[in-house]
């Protein structure tokens, strides 16, 4: 029984660090996207963040699923096609 309840209080410090790495990671992504709009003088919309993010997540999703079709584990080029 303790065993679980030391897992338990070990999943709940490290959610937080998680969530912040996230967060981080997220904030670096938006930096990025614009930067580029910027450059191209537009400006970004706080929608923008969740639709790339979900496009990204499409996007690597169908990569992974052809490279795991065509028996291997390795992503390429080619996956993204």
């Amino acid at each position: 029984m303790e065993d679980k309840v030391a897992d338990h209080d070990q999943e709940n410090k490290e959610a937080p660090a998680d969530s912040a790495k996230d967060a981080q990671a997220k904030y670096a992504r938006m930096t990025v996207v614009r930067s580029y709009f910027r450059g191209k003088d537009l400006l970004v919309s706080s929608e923008v963040a969740e639709a790339i993010e979900a496009k990204v997540e499409s996007i690597l999703s169908r990569a992974s699923e052809l490279a795991k079709a065509n028996g291997r584990k390795t992503i390429r080029k080619h996956d993204f096609l």
